[in-house]
């Protein structure tokens, strides 16, 4: 079925928002994107994880693109709490960076509106301690994508940078 927990509609596009809690919690709480209909949901915005005593999470709205863009989202995962991650993706057409932003520890979309092209994504981690992070984008392709982790980074002196290319 389509249940996926309580659903709240008429979120603006393009905005952000905070959701707490008054104390920590066993559990997780899963903020996604309800169907056009609001009687389902779609993409994950935003997770927050209770055993970890996390008690605050920012999510904000996917923007609306235009006829000719597709609207998808990277995401990233963080579970070990010390990632120190950044990631880029760059149009390889164009030469524009697309968005860039940073792996926390919990999950995380990170929406954006893509024209027809060839995409790079660039992670590169700082920290080469306990790294438990991955990211993965597929915009319109369930079966192609790019996708890069912690685990199959190649550090030197503490440092990793890996790149992926996909298609829109």
């Amino acid at each position: 079925d389509l249940y996926c927990g309580d659903l709240y509609c008429g979120f603006a596009g393009d905005e952000c928002y905070t959701f707490e809690t008054n104390g920590t919690f066993d559990g997780w709480i899963g903020i996604n994107i309800p169907t056009e209909d609001c009687n389902g949901c779609t993409s994950q915005l935003a997770y927050m994880d209770g055993w970890n005593s996390i008690t605050s999470v920012d999510f904000c709205m996917p923007p609306e693109c235009s006829e000719d863009e597709t609207l998808d989202n990277l995401y990233t995962y963080g579970w070990g709490g010390y990632e120190d991650a950044t990631w880029t993706i760059t149009n390889l057409i164009t030469g524009e960076e697309v968005s860039t932003g940073g792996i926390n520890q919990s999950s995380s979309s990170s929406f954006m509106c893509f024209e027809d092209g060839i995409y790079e994504l660039t992670v590169c981690d700082e920290d080469s301690g306990y790294d438990d992070w991955s990211t993965d984008i597929y915009v319109g392709n369930n079966n192609e994508g790019a996708y890069i982790s912690a685990w199959n980074m190649n550090y030197v002196d503490g440092v990793a940078c890996d790149t992926d290319i996909f298609t829109v």
